[in-house]
């Protein structure tokens, strides 16, 4: 798994970069909707309704 170093020195990021990383998330988020808020971000390639997702985010405050 790929982690990356931030500005927040408790916190970490870790890339989904293939199925083994996204089961790990998939895990991830199980945990946290029993018990931390979830932040999620997207961005797209526009501004239309029909414009396509390229990127997903979702963390907590220690987790991305």
């Amino acid at each position: 798994m790929t982690v990356l170093q931030t500005q927040l020195h408790d916190a970490v990021v870790h890339l989904v970069t293939d199925n083994m990383t996204q089961l790990e998330a998939e895990m991830d988020l199980n945990d946290w909707k029993q018990s931390e808020v979830i932040a999620v971000d997207t961005e797209t390639t526009g501004l239309d309704y029909q414009d396509k997702i390229r990127l997903v985010q979702f963390g907590t405050r220690r987790k991305a």
